[in-house]
């Protein structure tokens, strides 16, 4: 990951997103995502609830690019096989505003002292459509957890 880690809050605090190109956008295919806290735990227990949902456009959402890299890197380490087209948006400190609530495709609570781990089974996986840049964030929001949470996801592109 790239950029500066957001403290939570209790609004969501988007960590990533997977944005569709602007010249000949792909569907994006989740098979794998995670989340984590990596602070120091409050000293009370609390939850962290962490979603996946769809973002309409760029937004006035302020991050940081980063580049997707493949698990595939080739025969020599850092050197990549295949790119992605689709770019990357990491630790946003100001959100996007195009979030469509409706289209939430993952949402689980999480205690702070573990992270939450989905995989799809097979024919399951979450598939976003390819509209020019758009696509959806993996967010994260707590109501007493004032820590920074990771996100990763594992997907393609189709």
């Amino acid at each position: 990951m790239a950029g500066s880690y957001q403290a939570l809050s209790s609004t969501y605090k988007t960590i990533t997103r997977v944005v569709a190109a602007a010249s000949a956008p792909r569907r994006v295919r989740y098979v794998e995502m995670d989340w984590s806290a990596v602070s120091v735990p409050n000293s009370t227990d609390c939850q962290i609830q962490a979603d996946l949902t769809y973002c309409g456009a760029t937004g006035a959402g302020t991050g940081t690019a980063a580049t997707p890299w493949p698990q595939d890197s080739g025969t020599v380490a850092a050197t990549q096989v295949d790119t992605a087209i689709s770019t990357g948006l990491v630790n946003c400190s100001a959100e996007p505003t195009t979030f469509v609530q409706a289209d939430c495709w993952y949402n689980r609570g999480f205690n702070q002292r573990s992270g939450v781990l989905w995989q799809s089974s097979p024919g399951h996986e979450i598939i976003a459509p390819a509209v020019v840049s758009a696509g959806p964030g993996m967010r994260a929001l707590s109501t007493n957890y004032t820590g920074n949470v990771v996100a990763r996801a594992i997907f393609d592109e189709l």
